[in-house]
């Protein structure tokens, strides 16, 4: 079970470091979403230049095509001896062609601009998630501080507690006999005893490895609401 505990404050009395994180959260957030938008804009510019490329293509073809039936209109007239259309679609559709190319031109240009400026964008945005984890780490310093005092005195007053138990396990609690079969059978009472001690270490390292992270809890907390309290009340009643 997690060593945290989240408690609703009342936001009326909020200390400045709260606020701060508050403000710092709606930076963030608007940061993330303008590098977010400048991403969607360098997809959406790629995209009106791929439109434009296959509207030239088209062009190019629908000149080819002008100029093969300006061709056959010249040649039928020549055939029936009649006067030649005087004009083609081929200047028309060099027109259409030569605005495309402007248009895909300025594409081109908006599209290495924007995708210049993405990386200032999401940089921005980096910076602004740092300062948030910042001001989080101010405020859970504050419990750090006190976590490092209870553990020292926890570690005062279980140090002897646990130089004894690990001198159980060790049997380093043999009676003075010159003979080793004699002293083996006067550690008998303790035997059992020994065991539990054992298990009781092994039950330890198994706990501390299996236990929730409090402090990646607290994060995540505090970054979802500026003004959750976190309290680690439970590993201050470990004294």
């Amino acid at each position: 079970m997690s060593a945290l505990k989240v408690v609703r404050k009342d936001r009326a009395g909020e200390d400045p470091l709260r606020a701060a994180l508050a403000s710092k959260l709606e930076a963030a957030r608007a940061a993330r979403q303008a590098a977010d938008n400048q991403t969607q804009a360098v997809s959406r510019a790629k995209t009106v230049i791929y439109k434009l490329q296959q509207k030239i293509t088209t062009a190019e073809s629908d000149i080819k095509d002008a100029r093969a039936a300006y061709a056959a209109d010249i040649a039928s007239a020549t055939a029936d001896d009649t006067e030649p259309p005087a004009s083609s679609g081929v200047r028309s559709a060099k027109r259409i062609l030569e605005d495309l190319n402007e248009e895909f031109e300025a594409a081109v240009s908006a599209h290495a601009a924007l995708k210049t400026e993405l990386p200032l964008w999401q940089q921005a945005a980096v910076a602004a998630e740092v300062a948030a984890h910042q001001v989080v780490s101010q405020i859970l310093e504050v419990h750090a501080r006190r976590l490092v005092e209870t553990a020292r005195e926890i570690q005062r007053r279980f140090l002897p507690v646990k130089q004894a138990l690990i001198q159980l396990v060790n049997n380093d609690t043999r009676a003075p006999f010159s003979d080793f079969l004699a002293g083996e059978r006067s550690q008998k009472p303790l035997e059992t005893v020994r065991a539990e001690a054992m298990n009781v270490i092994q039950t330890r390292q198994w706990v501390d490895i299996q236990a929730d992270n409090p402090w990646r809890i607290a994060r995540e907390q505090l970054l979802a609401d500026p003004y959750a309290e976190v309290n680690f009340a439970a590993l201050s009643d470990a004294q």
